[in-house]
């Protein structure tokens, strides 16, 4: 009996070594397959259901005061239009320039902005200055940003309760147009590849 026991753990002992002499050759097998596997490469991001076309609504509430303007260059771009109440009609759409001051002569060109294509962001009826109040959204008018997609945003125009941006990108990409609410806004997501 004792014999069988001191065989017993003698076979043990001699599994556990051979299996800790196999830890050593395993990491290695194990870092030669990493070291052999591709690298991951980042991919363009992709916005659902975008498309280049022209994308509209319209509104006959009252006009939407704009109160702030803010974007996301990284990722998939973003441009967000927020509202005092209700959110208002608008035509987001590619256009070319020249494009006209507010009651101004002659035209803005940009210039300088890297950009191979505008898109033309109108909110309707909206404003961004009340008479009695003064001004709704204080925010910058001309903004350059630079990003891989999204390189400029310019207030261009408010008349006749309609609100006119221009969006400078570096070429044309699709896009999605959303009204989100709390607080109201309309949210541009733009598709990274072209």
């Amino acid at each position: 009996m004792k014999v069988i026991r001191v065989v017993l753990a003698c076979l043990v002992m001699t599994a556990i070594f051979a299996a800790c002499g196999n830890d050593d050759e395993e990491p290695a097998a194990t870092a030669a397959a990493t070291a052999s596997s591709p690298t991951p490469t980042a991919t363009p991001c992709s916005v659902p259901n975008a498309s280049t076309e022209a994308q509209s609504t319209e509104s006959t509430g009252a006009p939407a005061p704009v109160t702030d303007v803010k974007y996301t260059a990284e990722g998939c771009p973003r441009i967000t239009f927020e509202f005092d109440t209700q959110a208002p009609g608008y035509l987001v759409e590619y256009a070319s320039p020249p494009f006209s001051m507010c009651g101004m002569e002659g035209d803005f060109v940009p210039e300088g902005w890297g950009t191979d294509a505008y898109l033309r962001i109108q909110l309707q009826p909206a404003l961004i200055f009340r008479i009695d109040e003064g001004a709704t959204y204080d925010g910058p008018r001309d903004i350059p940003i630079d990003g891989n997609v999204l390189k400029h945003l310019k207030f261009c125009y408010e008349n006749e309760a309609m609100v006119e941006w221009i969006v400078g990108l570096d070429d044309r990409h699709d896009l999605s147009v959303r009204v989100l609410d709390q607080p109201a806004r309309l949210v541009i997501d733009i598709s990274e590849s072209a």
